[in-house]
């Protein structure tokens, strides 16, 4: 989760699958990016593709801010293609993580004081303990989205991911 918030994850597949076959796949998964709302989406991602690079993002029904970006680019190897890729949060969601984090730190550091001068429990510690639940929810989120879409992108390439 860490790699995800400050320099992104990076991957690397090395599919036995030729440039055509992953070109192929790509075209046929990825859904042109538009801000209008479809009915039905077939395609895995929506995003762009060209020049063996593209920069794509996981299609969900509903509403889900913590999928990742996922930017890539195919390099032609003598038995197959290596695909290089990188998942990154979007800058808006971390922005909001760091508001919650800041303000959770500064609610904890008020709630930690005053219960360590009274030895009563206090609303802020009601407050400390629910946003730390939330925050929890927003430290999780991002990891188990960018575990979807790696497994989605290692079935459409046939090969398993490695960290360079």
């Amino acid at each position: 989760m860490i790699d995800l918030v400050f320099r992104g994850r990076t991957l690397v597949f090395e599919s036995a699958l030729s440039r055509e076959e992953v070109t192929e796949r790509l075209r046929r998964e990825v859904a042109p990016a538009t801000w209008q709302r479809r009915e039905t989406r077939s395609q895995l991602f929506e995003g762009t593709f060209a020049d063996d690079r593209f920069h794509l993002i996981r299609t969900v029904r509903g509403r889900n801010s913590f999928r990742p970006i996922i930017e890539g680019q195919l390099v032609p190897q003598p038995n197959g293609v290596r695909i290089d890729v990188r998942l990154r949060l979007h800058p808006a969601i971390l922005i909001v993580c760091g508001i919650l984090f800041t303000t959770g730190a500064a609610v904890a550091a008020i709630a930690v004081s005053e219960f360590l001068s009274t030895r009563q429990r206090s609303p802020q510690l009601f407050v400390t303990v629910l946003m730390t639940l939330v925050f929890s929810i927003f430290l999780i989120a991002p990891g188990v989205e960018a575990r979807k879409s790696t497994q989605l992108l290692s079935d459409l390439f046939e090969s398993k991911p490695r960290r360079p």
